[in-house]
Parts: C-alpha cells; structure tokens; sequence
C-alpha cells in the first residue's frame, strides 16, 4: 500500500501516516449472498448504460 500512496500520492515533508483503510469499493458485506447480487447488480447497470 505505501509504494502505491508514494506513486500516486506522495506526502509532504514531515506529514506521515497515521492510520488507513481497506475497501471495495462497490460491496462493504462480507456475505457471500449479497455480494453475488451486488456483482449481479453491477452487470445488469453496465449492460443498461445506468453507470
């Protein structure tokens, strides 16, 4: 994570790192079930162009 931070966003002098967070970005429920309606979801709005 930090070479990716330093690419893309490096820090300034003296600022440093003091917590962070992981995610997807299109699903927060670890449940299998939710996550297979959300992927549903997701390709139903890219085939109808709603994205």
């Amino acid at each position: 994570m930090d070479q990716i931070l330093e690419k893309y966003m490096p820090l300034a002098e003296g600022e440093e790192i003091i917590s962070q967070i992981e995610g997807d970005a299109y699903n927060t429920s670890s449940n299998v079930i939710m996550r297979f309606i959300a992927i549903f979801m997701r390709i139903i709005a890219i085939i109808t162009g709603s994205t």
